[in-house]
């Protein structure tokens, strides 16, 4: 019985203790825009015609062929990948070959 007592005492100040409360932080507001991250690149877009060179893209290193992404407002390539724009100077396949629905 004496042995238990301070594994019992031991235990109940590890109990207080996780009872006692903690002092919160304000919240931080989360980064909602891309305004928020200076360092990403805007690669929505949607090609009108075949060879529109001044749109962004995204590709690896040693790709054919680079993809966009949809502007959040369009519903019509809602899922959508838009592309593939070829990198042989031949400009952008179609507007989407793969779309989910």
């Amino acid at each position: 019985m004496k042995h238990l007592f301070p594994i019992y005492g031991m235990c109940g100040i590890l109990w207080l203790g996780a009872c006692t409360p903690v002092a919160t932080q304000p919240e931080e507001s989360l980064f909602t825009t891309q305004e928020d991250f200076p360092n990403l690149l805007n690669v929505k877009n949607v090609p009108e015609q075949a060879v529109e060179g001044d749109l962004n893209l995204f590709s690896d290193l040693g790709a054919w062929s680079g993809y966009a992404l949809p502007v959040n407002q369009s519903r019509a390539f809602a899922g959508a990948f838009i592309g593939p724009m070829t990198m042989h100077g031949r400009g952008w396949i179609a507007q989407t070959l793969a779309q989910l629905r």
